[in-house]
C-alpha cells in the first residue's frame, strides 16, 4: 500500500500524525501551528482516507500498520487519534523499533464492549450505525461529528470544523469506510499490550460519548505505568477543542509514571 504523506515544520524532531476514521489529515490543521517550529510532522492518510487509495480487500489492521510504518522514518514519536491510535498501538506493539515514544488521543485497545470490557461502544450500535451508513452516508457522517461533540462547550463551533476538515480530502468510498469500520468492530489489541515498552501517553476527553473516560481504570489494569490525561469538557476531539492546551498537554515532559492529570 502507497500512502500519502504531507511533511510539514521546520523543527528537527520528528513526528507521525495518524487521523481517526473517516477524516483524513487535514483534521490537524488547527494543530500544526502550535507543533511545527519544535516538530518535523508526518501527516498520513489512512488508507481509503484523504489521497491515499483504498485498501486492497480484506485488508487487515496489521497490514495497514506495516504500510503506515514503512511510510514515514524509524524512530519517530507518533500521536494517533481514535482509529489512528489503534493503528499506533498495533505498530508499537509489533514493531516496536518504528516508535520512540507514543501519544494515544481518544483511543483504546478495544472499541466494541465486552463482557470483561464495559466502557466502550455496544456491539448493537455499531451494526445500526453500519447500516445507516450504507443506506444514508451523508447523514450518517454528519451524526457521527455530532455524537463527537455532544455536551462540550462550543460544540457548533467545534463540529464545523470537524465537518470542514471531512470534506477537505474528500469523502471516503463507501468501501473504504465499511473496511475501517471493520477495524474498528473486530481488532482488540488487548493481548498485544505487555509488548508496547514505548513512553506512552493516553488523552481522553472528559465529555467523550465514544471512547469514555470511564475506560482510562480498564487500561490501567493491562498498562499501569502508562500516564493517563484527562481533558477536561473536551469530547472526542479535545485538538481540536483547543488545540493550544491540547499541544501543551500532550507534549510537555513526561509525567511521573502511572499518574493521571487533568488537563485545562
Amino acid at each position: 500500500m502507497n500512502l500519502h504523506v504531507d511533511i510539514l515544520g521546520s523543527g528537527s524532531r520528528p513526528l507521525v500524525l495518524l487521523h481517526g476514521w473517516a477524516f483524513n489529515s487535514s483534521i490537524w490543521q488547527s494543530l500544526v501551528p502550535h507543533l511545527d517550529r519544535d516538530y518535523r510532522l508526518h501527516l498520513v492518510d489512512l488508507p481509503g482516507h484523504g489521497r491515499s487509495p483504498p485498501p486492497p480487500a480484506d485488508c487487515a489492521l496489521s497490514q495497514v500498520a506495516a504500510a503506515v510504518a514503512a511510510s514515514v522514518p524509524p524512530g519517530c514519536l507518533w500521536m494517533g487519534w481514535s482509529l489512528g491510535g489503534l493503528i499506533a498501538l498495533q505498530v508499537a506493539a509489533t514493531l516496536p523499533s518504528t516508535i520512540s515514544a507514543l501519544l494515544l488521543v481518544a483511543t483504546t485497545p478495544r472499541f466494541v464492549e465486552a463482557p470483561d470490557w464495559p466502557h466502550a461502544v455496544s456491539p448493537a450500535v455499531l451494526a445500526a450505525f453500519r447500516q445507516e451508513l450504507e443506506s444514508e452516508p451523508i447523514r450518517t457522517l454528519g451524526r457521527f461529528i455530532a455524537l463527537q461533540v455532544h455536551g462540550t462547550p462550543d460544540a457548533r463551533s467545534v463540529a464545523r470544523s470537524l465537518s470542514k476538515a471531512l470534506l477537505a480530502g474528500g469523502l471516503p468510498s463507501g468501501r473504504s469506510l465499511d473496511t475501517a469500520l471493520t477495524w474498528l468492530a473486530e481488532t482488540d489489541l488487548r493481548p498485544l499490550l505487555t509488548r508496547v515498552h514505548c513512553p506512552t501517553r493516553l488523552i481522553l476527553g472528559e465529555r467523550d460519548t465514544l471512547v469514555p473516560a470511564t475506560v482510562l481504570a480498564d487500561i490501567r489494569a493491562y498498562c499501569p505505568a502508562w500516564d493517563g490525561v484527562l481533558m477536561c469538557r473536551a469530547g472526542h476531539a479535545p485538538f481540536v477543542t483547543d488545540p493550544a492546551a491540547f499541544a501543551r498537554v500532550a507534549l510537555r515532559e513526561t509525567p511521573s509514571v502511572g499518574s493521571i492529570d487533568h488537563g485545562l
